[in-house]
């Protein structure tokens, strides 16, 4: 319940922005030194309960390691392959994205690895922002960080539990900076769902439950089969959705993200049932 409960803390549009440039870095670590994977997965980030951190999978660059953020603070780790063991930090207070990427390279020489296959460049692009250009990333705001790390973590908690063990791995996705996850329901069908800290679309952090394929624009949607004042988004995706000013004014918000989220898959699995 702690991790629900922590959202209602205040959280900046300027440190999901700070965030999100983050994790660009161990996105490109992954392009770099993961084998690639058809789904971009080797990119992506996992929630590592040793060192309470969001992390890349296991990389080779002379030894097994890891990259990891943790969000609270905006410091990076490198670890063993296990995450266990921290063994390189580096705290973005102050410093510049690009004084980050010197610091990895710094260390993926110092493990025998090959610095020149790293590129910085990717093959997405995130929405612009200051730190691309080289602002220094400013972490003061204390509270607003645990606040994004708590909003993660509680929708780890309530996508498993709605979920019922259906789902496959969660992870924070670098390019939209979203945790998701999917319900695959075979035959080309699926349902996608997660949290996004906030985007264009939403300016604060809301949860998704998607349909696919989408149903067809002439079939109506009913916000009132959705649980605690979900509602369905139409514009640039559609997906039944859940704002954080639904949730976070409730002692038991964490019990009306749940209801959402699974009044939200069983719209879904209708909707997809004759697709």
């Amino acid at each position: 319940m702690g991790n629900c409960r922590d959202t209602g803390m205040n959280l900046r549009e300027d440190t999901r922005l700070q965030a999100h440039q983050a994790v660009q870095l161990i996105a490109a670590a992954g392009v770099a030194y993961i084998r690639p994977k058809e789904d971009d997965s080797h990119t992506n980030m996992q929630w590592l309960p040793g060192i309470k951190a969001w992390g890349s999978g296991k990389a080779r660059a002379g030894e097994l390691f890891r990259i990891a953020l943790d969000m609270t603070e905006l410091t990076f780790y490198i670890t063993d392959e296990s995450a266990e063991r921290i063994t390189a930090r580096f705290a973005l207070h102050g410093k510049s994205f690009e004084e980050s990427i010197e610091w990895f390279l710094d260390n993926i020489e110092s493990m025998g690895g090959d610095r020149t296959v790293f590129n910085k460049k990717l093959h997405f692009d995130i929405p612009e922002n200051p730190y691309t250009a080289g602002k220094l990333f400013d972490t003061r705001d204390k509270s607003s960080f645990r606040a994004l790390n708590s909003h993660f973590l509680c929708a780890l908690e309530t996508l498993k539990e709605a979920a019922k063990g259906r789902a496959g791995g969660m992870r924070i996705w670098p390019h939209h900076f979203d945790l998701g996850t999917l319900i695959d329901l075979n035959k080309g069908r699926m349902i996608s769902m997660g949290l996004s800290p906030g985007d264009n679309a939403y300016n604060e952090p809301y949860y998704y439950v998607s349909p696919w394929p989408y149903p067809d624009a002439s079939i109506p949607l009913d916000d009132n089969k959705l649980a605690a004042d979900g509602f369905w988004h139409t514009r640039g995706f559609t997906a039944a959705v859940l704002t954080a000013g639904a949730y976070n004014s409730y002692e038991d918000r964490k019990k009306r993200i749940i209801a959402f989220l699974q009044s939200a898959i069983a719209y879904c699995e209708t909707l997809l049932t004759n697709v």
